[in-house]
């Protein structure tokens, strides 16, 4: 691509919006593991998306609050840090999806301003995150999607029913779910409309006349309304 000169005489009002029109969404890698230390128990975030070109282009460029210094990349558990050790992980939470590896501690002091969450479930081996999507996200008050990546154990069918059996910030209508076994993404009332049919053709299969909603029958003669166990 041709190098534009004039670019540097133009209005700074113009340039910086021409900065503006250079970002673009990313998929930023976050994962988190314990560093210990005498003394000291780090909790370090680390991040193998690289730094957006804007921030090494030129001063303007770097200075046009794009993006943020967002995340630490240590948090201190116990004892005392070295704040020349410190470093960030840069973004920008209106157009970038944060994909957290493993628990969301690190994000806490973000999660009120994450728009675009990704993560992987773990609801078939790991306690801890089959309470997540029912406590924890509760913290991503402000989240316009939530894509969730199902593991090597998961289905799309386990996770018929979520739409009511767990509570989504943004809404069940804009949860998606990512199988990457099979290269496919499906929205989640989508995954309810597909499994509710086939449990309904099983259920005829059978002898039986059930229709279901969401993962519910809902012509059963006990059939009654379930509040949700997370509330």
């Amino acid at each position: 691509m041709a190098t534009f000169h004039p670019f540097c005489r133009l209005p700074k009002e113009l340039r910086l919006l021409i900065w503006e029109l250079t970002v673009e969404p990313r998929l930023v890698d976050v994962r988190t593991r314990f560093i210990e230390r005498p003394h000291t128990r780090l909790r370090a975030a680390s991040s193998s998306t690289p730094l957006p070109a804007q921030l090494h282009t030129c001063q303007e460029s770097r200075k046009a609050g794009l993006y943020e210094r967002s995340i630490s990349d240590i948090t201190v558990l116990e004892g005392k840090k070295n704040e020349s050790d410190q470093r960030y992980i840069w973004l920008n939470l209106d157009v970038d999806t944060i994909f957290i590896h493993g628990r969301f501690e690190v994000l806490w002091p973000i999660a009120h301003r994450i728009k675009r969450l990704r993560f992987i479930s773990k609801s078939g081996e790991d306690p801890w995150f089959f309470f997540t999507p029912c406590r924890e996200l509760r913290k991503f008050v402000n989240a316009l999607e939530i894509h969730v990546v199902v593991n090597e154990t998961d289905a799309f069918q386990d996770w018929h029913g979520a739409s009511e059996d767990y509570y989504w910030p943004c809404g069940p209508e804009n949860v998606s779910f990512i199988d990457p076994k099979i290269g496919e993404e499906m929205r989640l009332m989508d995954l309810e409309l597909k499994y509710d049919r086939l449990a309904e053709e099983e259920s005829r299969a059978n002898g039986g006349d059930y229709l279901y909603k969401n993962g519910k029958v809902i012509n059963a003669p006990s059939a009654r309304p379930l509040t949700p166990w997370y509330i």
